[in-house]
């Protein structure tokens, strides 16, 4: 028991020691001054200069949904009864069928083909802008 006293005299004599000095007793990181510690100054990089506006190119003219809509011309327009009901062709383009009520056509001279069962007429009609031509022909009777 002896051996447990000194052993035990000799720790605290030790620990009294240790305390008794402060540079001892403070671990080491305590004994650092303020200005090593200081954290390094945070150096912000310059701001970039604004990016200008989006611009939309200039529209090329070569594309045609880039070029200006032309503001669309006055048309005139055809309407074509006849007896009996008959297939009708206007320009060489078939267009359907009489009667034919309010077909809109570009200003100008157009060739209006009409067929029926007995028989086929070619008509030339002059549409002017913004008017109505009004046409009744009368197919079955005619000589070819």
């Amino acid at each position: 028991m002896t051996r447990v006293r000194v052993a035990a005299s000799i720790l605290i004599g030790l620990t009294l020691a240790v305390c008794a000095e402060p540079a001892l007793a403070r671990p080491p990181w305590d004994q650092l001054s303020e200005a090593a510690v200081a954290p390094p100054p945070i150096v912000v990089p310059p701001m970039p200069p604004p990016r200008p506006p989006h611009r939309r190119p200039p529209p090329c003219p070569w594309h045609p949904w880039h070029r200006p809509a032309m503001p669309e011309a006055p048309r005139g327009r055809l309407t074509l009864m006849t007896r009996p009901f008959a297939e009708v062709t206007i320009d060489g383009r078939l267009v359907g069928h009489t009667p034919l009520v309010g077909f809109h056509l570009d200003p100008g001279t157009h060739v209006v083909v009409v067929r029926a069962s007995c028989g086929t007429v070619r008509r030339h009609v002059d549409i002017t802008p913004a008017t109505d031509i009004q046409l009744s022909l009368r197919l079955c009777g005619l000589s070819p």
